[in-house]
């Protein structure tokens, strides 16, 4: 039992002498920002770096903007696909009156009347 209590005692003391350096640590981290950084605002720098756009939200950007182009120009690009060389229709077949008077005659299946 007394193996015990020693090493709960030797933990505590542990965690206290690190609540100690942790507490320096954070007052000369402090002081080093104030000297670095005189009368600045330290935000600034995280804020600029908040702004800056991943890739895919470039692509997105990217994408949105040749969109609005092609919907502003889509007057321009109609005239353009639509200027193509008028088709003559063709001319209507001669009709032989000798094949029109003979009955066709269905080739392939044809059901049993």
């Amino acid at each position: 039992m007394a193996g015990g209590k020693a090493i709960t005692e030797r933990t505590r003391l542990a965690r206290e002498a690190q609540k100690k350096a942790t507490s320096k640590v954070a007052v000369i981290i402090e002081n080093h920002k104030e000297k670095e950084t005189p009368g600045a605002d330290t935000n600034t720098e995280s804020e600029s770096t908040r702004n800056v756009l991943t890739t895919t939200q470039w692509l997105s950007v990217s994408i949105f903007a040749s969109m609005i182009g092609i919907y502003y120009k889509r007057g321009e690009i109609k005239r353009v696909f639509s200027n193509r060389v008028p088709q003559t229709p063709l001319p209507s077949p001669i009709v032989d009156a000798a094949l029109q008077a003979e009955p066709h005659q269905r080739k392939g299946i044809c059901p049993m009347d």
